[in-house]
């Protein structure tokens, strides 16, 4: 029989149930028990029962609430560690990113995003690994330039910027004791390199000062003299024979120093051919690149020093007077001469090159037969290197163009006219600015007297011309000054390195080349610099160069020969 109380079973004629304590006794058929009165502690005994058997239950819940609350933890964790790492990621702080990752586990993409920044991080490791060693080892230029892109993005990795400075600051304290050698061997090409490299380590005291009197102290010039390509300083010692392999034409710098390009004829060749040719600054490497050159204006330089550009007479037949004097360069990577205006004009000269160097602009002029250069119409022209198609920047508004000077900085070109020009009749000369983003083109000068070609400063904040036979006119743009100098000025000029003095040559190189200081109140110093002045051989000297900064931002386009393209 089962209790009615706790439903326990009970053996038949029980009056107690064993497991509640409840009476069993019977009452009259289909009624309920009289007496249903269950003991104080069968009442406890009963809800200990209840409680224990609920136990179970409770734990369940608590357990499952417990879990849940340490799992929504554990993603919340895993969240804030991908934040972290992506956070990390984006600023390139890849060891921070690593870490952070590594702790996200397989959150979301963490393991590869893990892998990305370790792999951004392996070129960083690898630098400072050897920048380190380089330094350890006392190889301070070499740990200097290993050790800045770690810095640059990573300074606290592996101390990085700290083990810069004492790289940079033993990188500068070799150099000084180079140019104290360079120094006192007279080597002033050896000086410059040393104070160039002083000045971009940002040694302590004025390099930058101590460059600038150098230069202008010594130089040193490149020239022609007797023939040979020499170097010499301003005070007109320290003079050094380069080469006497080949009579020099119009030595030219490379942009940074170390080779010079030049002009050279055969004496004993009866055509009168011209050649390019190449020599390192220590005479070495001498090379004859390609024939058949003009020998009016000295050959043009690539900013980057890659390429040279000059006139050819190779496509031209000077017995018939027929074929395209034409505009091309050498490249010297690939060893090969690339011709740029081809047929498309009969004479295309003076080659200028764009700042940014891919470009390069001359005059196209359509020349009849037999006319002389001088009295034929034309206009500027620029092609892109390596692209078809030429664009027209001037379209007829300046007819009698003859050369292009590009602002070594800036989208601005210095065109020159000239016009005419005989024994018994100077020629009619003007000077203009072209800006070719807008097209705008300002005269700048259109005197009576003749112009010479003008010349922009290296730091491309000035340009000066010759007025005349004794007039130096230095423009700035917002304001212009003109000195009278003493010599018969042939109208080349040439520049020192920090655009703050410039060399005006005389016609005779028996007279004095003079030297203004425009930063001593355009003070004028006579110079005796003795050099080859007989035209068309003629080798004047010109200022050692200096590098500028490269353009800021991408080139103009509009007029710049980046526009779709117009063909003459």
């Amino acid at each position: 029989m089962f209790c009615t109380i706790c439903a326990a079973r009970n053996v038949p004629g029980a009056g107690i149930c064993v497991a509640c304590g409840a009476s069993m006794r019977p009452t009259a058929a289909g009624q309920q028990p009289l007496e249903m009165q269950v003991p104080a502690t069968t009442t406890r005994r009963h809800g200990l029962l209840r409680a224990l058997y609920a136990l179970p239950i409770l734990a369940v819940i608590v357990l499952t609430g417990a879990g849940l609350m340490l799992w929504q933890a554990r993603q919340s964790a895993l969240a804030a560690a991908y934040a972290r790492g992506a956070a990390a990621a984006a600023i390139h702080d890849f060891p921070d990113a690593i870490a952070a990752f590594t702790e996200a586990g397989e959150w979301r993409d963490a393991p590869d995003r893990r892998a990305a920044a370790t792999a951004a991080l392996a070129p960083f490791r690898t630098a400072a690994q050897d920048g380190l060693a380089a330094l350890d080892g006392g190889d301070f230029q070499r740990a200097s330039q290993l050790l800045l892109p770690v810095a640059r993005v990573l300074p606290s990795y592996d101390d990085a910027a700290a083990r810069l400075a004492d790289a940079r600051t033993g990188h500068a304290r070799d150099l000084a004791n180079a140019l104290t050698a360079a120094q006192s061997r007279h080597d002033w090409i050896a000086a410059e390199s040393t104070l160039r490299s002083l000045v971009a380590t940002g040694a302590k005291g004025d390099p930058a000062g101590q460059l600038a009197a150098m230069q202008r102290q010594h130089g040193p010039l490149v020239l022609g003299r007797d023939h040979g390509l020499w170097l010499a300083g301003l005070d007109g010692a320290d003079d050094k024979l380069i080469t006497n392999h080949a009579p020099v034409v119009w030595p030219t710098w490379s942009p940074d120093g170390s080779r010079i390009a030049f002009l050279t004829y055969d004496p004993d060749d009866p055509s009168g051919n011209i050649s390019l040719c190449l020599v390192n600054v220590d005479g070495s490497d001498f090379r004859t690149l390609v024939g058949r050159i003009s020998a009016h204006a000295p050959p043009a330089w690539s900013p980057d020093g890659k390429r040279i550009a000059y006139t050819s007479f190779a496509a031209y037949d000077s017995v018939t007077d027929e074929g395209p004097i034409s505009v091309r360069y050498y490249d010297l990577a690939l060893d090969r001469e690339v011709d740029v205006s081809g047929d498309r004009f009969s004479l295309a000269f003076n080659p200028a090159w764009s700042p940014d160097g891919a470009r390069l602009a001359f005059v196209a002029k359509d020349r009849a037969t037999g006319e002389r250069p001088q009295e034929a119409s034309g206009d500027v022209m620029v092609a892109r290197v390596g692209a078809a198609g030429i664009a027209n920047v001037t379209d007829g508004r300046v007819r009698d163009v003859w050369s292009v000077a590009w602002n070594p900085i800036a989208d601005q070109m210095l065109v020159y006219s000239l016009f005419g020009q005989a024994w018994y009749e100077p020629p009619t000369t003007a000077i203009r600015l072209l800006d070719p983003r807008t097209g705008d083109l300002r005269v700048i000068d259109r005197g009576e007297q003749s112009l010479g070609m003008p010349q922009w400063s290296p730091d491309g904040a000035a340009f000066a011309y010759t007025r005349g036979d004794h007039t130096l006119v230095i423009d700035r743009g917002d304001a212009t000054r003109a000195l009278t100098l003493q010599s018969d000025l042939s109208g080349d000029l040439t520049w020192s390195p920090d655009s703050q003095a410039l060399l005006a040559l005389p016609v005779d190189a028996t007279q004095p080349t003079e030297m203004v200081e425009l930063d001593r109140g355009a003070a004028v110093r006579p110079l005796s610099l003795v050099y080859d002045a007989d035209r068309p051989f003629y080798a004047p000297p010109e200022w050692a160069p200096s590098t500028p900064d490269p353009p800021s931002g991408a080139p103009s386009i509009s007029g710049a020969g980046l526009d779709p393209v117009s063909r003459p």
